[in-house]
């Protein structure tokens, strides 16, 4: 079951209660403590990236190309900790159809943790002077080597080895994760049917190098068509990365795909589109929504008129913020370790 792995969860006591006037009282209240985590987690991520500015003087600011259609439907889901170490098989999961043909995903049930791990590698691969150009199955795509610090330092992770550990595992899921590249073709009579069907990992090649401490890892040519062709969505890994909630990224990652500032719509498609444990009660699924935009409006992602309006208690309103889009100081990258 999906939470929001947050310390402002409070008593489901409370938030059942009925009383109007202390429902008030604990929304600000909860508003409050929501607002004073985003800045003790966004002081933490700054302190651990202090550590990785160096002596090279490489100005880089690490962004990633996601590919929009992985924004807008994803394989990547909030869990709690039992349900990681539970992981179902997800079998045929489409993430997107169109006229011309369809993507779908094969894998285990992934988390929005290997979902920052491959945002990182993405954002290193942003960087022409990270990313070596590879082909796969004579299909071009890109390569990163070198050490697991950049990964580490862009996720607000420290270098221990319990670290370490745990981002080599969500690269062997990303390996053996698929997806499923569906080409059609229409008959004389207008029926559709696929021509051409092409399966493919995540991430084509993940190998680590115990004695170097080196890291390669060659990305799914579906990126690389995603990325020249523009395809893409650039989400700041850092501001991400500041979100300590499973839920509030997914909704961050939802909005950032928009080309307008403004989304609205019924909060059961929303928690839908996040992944959400489909067996909550509708009042959870509320709370986690309510709980992930007061994140984003802490974070100064969303601004203040976002979320449930009293008027329309079923829908959500998402207004992205121009700090949103503002372009954030470069950091300068330690390239000792790659």
């Amino acid at each position: 079951m999906a939470n929001d792995h947050g310390k402002t969860q409070l008593p489901d006591i409370l938030v059942q209660s009925t009383n109007p006037a202390l429902r008030e009282q604990l929304e600000r209240l909860k508003a409050t403590m929501i607002e004073a985590e985003a800045r003790q987690a966004a002081k933490e991520i700054h302190k651990e990236l202090e550590g990785w500015v160096g002596g090279h003087d490489k100005p880089w600011l690490p962004i990633c190309p996601m590919p929009t259609d992985l924004c807008r439907v994803s394989p990547f889901f909030p869990m709690d900790k039992a349900s990681l170490n539970l992981r179902d098989y997800l079998e045929g999961m489409v993430i997107t159809e169109t006229s011309w043909g369809r993507i779908s995903y094969y894998g285990p049930r992934l988390s929005t943790y290997e979902e920052d791990v491959l945002m990182a590698i993405l954002a290193l691969l942003d960087d022409k002077g990270n990313r070596k150009e590879t082909l796969v199955d004579g299909a071009k795509t890109y390569t990163y080597r070198g050490s697991l610090l950049p990964i580490l330092r862009m996720m607000g992770l420290t270098d221990q080895g319990k670290n370490y550990a745990r981002i080599k595992a969500s690269l062997r899921r990303l390996t053996t994760a698929a997806l499923e590249m569906e080409i059609f073709k229409r008959s004389k009579t207008g029926k559709r049917k696929v021509t051409k069907s092409d399966m493919t990992s995540l991430l084509a090649r993940f190998r680590w190098d115990e004695e170097l401490q080196e890291l390669t890892v060659t990305v799914n040519p579906y990126f690389f068509e995603t990325y020249i062709q523009g395809g893409v969505t650039r989400l700041d890994v850092i501001r991400r990365a500041e979100l300590r909630s499973p839920i509030a990224k997914a909704l961050y990652r939802f909005i950032q795909s928009h080309r307008d500032d403004h989304w609205q719509g019924h909060f059961l498609t929303l928690a839908s589109t996040l992944n959400l444990e489909e067996t909550l009660p509708n009042f959870r699924k509320r709370d986690r929504i309510r709980t992930a935009v007061r994140r984003l409006i802490a974070a100064k992602l969303l601004t203040k008129a976002s979320g449930f309006k009293k008027i329309a208690p079923n829908v959500v309103t998402l207004i992205r913020s121009k700090e949103s889009h503002t372009k954030r100081k470069t950091i300068t990258q330690d390239c000792s370790g790659l």
